[in-house]
């Protein structure tokens, strides 16, 4: 047994999670989003937006993505990513 291996695994650092802010516009009808937006959205650990009243929300939900209304500081974004977690702010 290698115990520098086994040492070096056991302080490797955590996974780096991800924060992905996903900006719409007014000017594009609520729902449309890019394909990439939309797997985004389905792969993420947790989706946020602030303003319960978003336009883009009823489409979310309907597609079945769960949107918990939150406005997270910005310490509170990282810490929930702890782990390589995926928060997407709407």
């Amino acid at each position: 047994m290698n115990t520098t291996t086994d040492h070096a695994a056991d302080t490797a650092p955590p996974a780096p999670g991800r924060i992905v802010l996903l900006t719409t516009s007014h000017r594009v009808a609520p729902g449309l989003l890019s394909w990439a937006a939309w797997q985004v959205l389905r792969s993420a650990d947790e989706v946020l937006c602030a303003d319960g009243a978003h336009p883009q929300l009823p489409y979310l939900r309907e597609a079945g993505i769960a949107v918990a209304e939150a406005a997270p500081s910005a310490e509170e974004l990282v810490d929930a990513c702890a782990g390589g977690r995926t928060i997407v702010v709407v």
